[in-house]
């Protein structure tokens, strides 16, 4: 792996801020409340205002997160639940075990067979 730089800035009363070089010289910028909300930024250094900046739960983003270091999800519905998804699209629980509509429950030890819980250890 590529070494990376990331600065990292205290905002005072508000949190930390950290920003790290993305494609086309653009940055990403990471805002990390005290509070616990997170704001993704995405920066183009030629504009005066951002390209973009997404908000996310505590909750949100966790998961967002554990999916950008590849945690796998198995996502399991009640048995009289009948799959109203594409097998692609799943919803993601905090503390539940899921699994992906129309596949069956896998048995195996594998992090594609573990519960939201296993697949996130201690994240959530």
């Amino acid at each position: 792996m590529a070494d990376v730089s990331v600065q990292a800035q205290r905002l005072p009363g508000v949190g930390w801020r950290y920003s790290l070089p993305a494609d086309q010289g653009r940055q990403l910028m990471i805002v990390v409340e005290d509070r616990g909300r997170r704001h993704l930024v995405v920066l183009d250094p030629s504009l005066d205002e951002p390209l973009t900046t997404v908000r996310l739960s505590d909750t949100l983003a966790n998961i967002a997160a554990a999916l950008l270091t590849g945690a796998r999800f198995h996502i399991e519905l009640p048995e009289d639940e009948a799959p109203s998804r594409a097998p692609e699209e799943a919803v993601v629980r905090p503390g539940g075990r899921e699994r992906f509509p129309g596949r069956p429950p896998s048995r195996s030890g594998s992090p594609a067979g573990a519960g939201l819980d296993a697949s996130l250890g201690s994240v959530l």
